[in-house]
């Protein structure tokens, strides 16, 4: 169909130089090389019998959690990236190009570089976009942490910082990790006061929600974090622009807060392969089956993490849980059985609190979090993870897992 449309022949795309395949065994396209599309395909590699092939324009799989203290420096970037090659199973072909429509009919992807490949099975996994041109004169106005690329500038930015109105504001949501923002106020007033600037600035943080985030029990945890660090909140401050000329927040309702360094957590939508592909709702989200993490109304298809627009938060913890659900019912039903496994809405985060101490958000569909008092035994137990990533997660080797079983069934546990 779409094929037709571009009144163009696309090839078949080149094998460059395949890694071993089974001859006739299932072929499974991942797209995106996030830490969900990464697990499932290294998952379905280990396991065998599987064609897997990966497609992504970014030929680095990268660790996001580390952009939360490349503005302190308190991490190396080039620890936080590693390529797709090193991150997945030798049995996984890569093609290092993006992926920009496709045919579910047919059950072909067409790439940017106008080659296409076939599946089977198609695992949708391209993560989420930003675009600042959502709130007018974010750019050149503001920061934000989400990509290493702007943390640094941030970085840069915190070092030559000498004192007066520091602002952190939400934009749109959803957005990645929503407690990053409340991390990252604790975090910036331990970095301000290292640089013995204590007195000398004032933290604010706004929020569009009547409380500070959406989910209560976690707005209890951090307000009282940022209370006794003295970050003034203001709730139902939408952001819509930013006038650089005065250097003034603008929301919708009519406020404005001035500021003399801007941090706003940039707009998040869909990405620009979903949208375009018409797989996503209006703010380009796919319409994912919270239990069975299948696209909606497309039953060879799967997503997860942040490009779907299941009741969970957007974080890397959670594309790794379901990654297990997809890889384990993919194979089931590749085997002819009916899904044998249930997304259960887990959700687990390591969330600082500044002072070298964490606190930890964990939840389900069933269990809303309860985040315990913020400890430094967890606060080493995240320093551990971010040591240990490489090893375990996108290896799907990690001992935590967010899936149920829906029924039993024979065979060995393989994950």
């Amino acid at each position: 169909m779409f094929l037709a449309m571009r009144g163009e022949a696309p090839q078949v795309a080149s094998e460059g130089t395949p890694r071993a395949v089974s001859r006739g065994a299932p072929r499974v396209v991942v797209v995106g090389g996030g830490i969900g599309g990464v697990a499932v395909a290294n998952g379905l590699a280990r396991r065998g019998g599987f064609q897997v092939t990966l497609v992504s324009d970014n030929p680095y799989h990268v660790y996001q959690p580390g952009f939360l203290t490349v503005p302190f420096g308190q991490v190396k970037p080039d620890s936080l990236t590693r390529s797709l090659d090193r991150a997945l199973h030798r049995e996984v072909r890569v093609l290092p190009v993006a992926a920009v429509d496709l045919d579910p009919e047919s059950g072909v992807v067409l790439l940017k570089d106008r080659t296409t490949v076939a599946y089977d099975w198609l695992v949708l996994a391209p993560g989420a976009a930003y675009d600042l041109s959502l709130v007018k004169g974010f750019e050149g106005g503001a920061h934000h942490f989400y990509s290493l690329e702007a943390g640094l500038e941030l970085m840069s930015a915190l070092r030559s910082f000498s004192g007066g109105d520091v602002v952190l504001g939400l934009t749109t949501v959803p957005f990645k990790c929503p407690v990053a923002p409340l991390q990252f106020v604790a975090l910036l007033d331990d970095f301000l006061r290292r640089r013995r600037l204590g007195g000398r600035y004032r933290l604010h943080f706004l929020t569009p929600y009547p409380q500070l985030l959406g989910n209560k029990s976690v707005c209890e945890a951090y307000v009282p974090v940022l209370a006794r660090r003295g970050v003034e909140i203001r709730t139902g401050f939408t952001v819509e622009a930013v006038d650089r000329r005065r250097r003034r927040v603008i929301a919708q309702e009519g406020d404005e807060c001035p500021y003399d360094l801007l941090i706003l957590v940039p707009p998040h939508r869909g990405t620009k392969f979903v949208r375009e592909a018409g797989l996503g709702d209006r703010n380009g989200w796919i319409p994912t089956e919270r239990d069975t993490l299948k696209v909606v109304g497309k039953p060879h298809l799967y997503a997860l993490g942040d490009a779907t627009d299941l009741p969970v938060s957007k974080t890397g913890a959670s594309a790794h849980f379901q990654a297990e659900v997809v890889a384990r019912n993919l194979a089931a039903e590749a085997a002819g059985a009916a899904p044998p496994y249930e997304y259960s809405g887990r959700v687990l985060c390591l969330s600082e609190v500044g002072g070298g101490r964490a606190t930890m958000v964990s939840y389900d569909y069933d269990w809303p979090p309860m985040p315990p008092p913020p400890h430094r035994v967890l606060h080493l137990a995240r320093s551990l993870l971010d040591a240990a990533y490489w090893r375990l997660i996108p290896t799907g080797l990690s001992p935590l897992h967010g899936l149920k079983r829906r029924r039993k069934v024979a065979g060995r546990s393989w994950w």
